[in-house]
């Protein structure tokens, strides 16, 4: 939001090279500030669209295995 404190988060995806052209994405959505308490509806979006997301791309992953 432009204020620390208020309402933070950190990056939600960290990609890993594990070897022979396979990567490891993990997922984690952190936040936190003053506002965090008051975040539920938006929270649930996000976390929704991020079920939707998965859902798609664990779809193409077994496509092109």
């Amino acid at each position: 939001m432009g204020i620390p404190g208020l309402f933070d988060g950190r990056p939600p995806f960290t990609l890993t090279p594990i070897g022979q052209g396979h990567t490891r994405l993990v997922q984690v959505e952190a936040v936190s500030g003053v506002l965090f308490p008051f975040t539920g509806k938006l929270l649930r979006k996000t976390e929704a669209g991020f079920e939707v997301m998965n859902a798609a791309l664990l779809a193409r992953m077994k496509k092109e295995l």
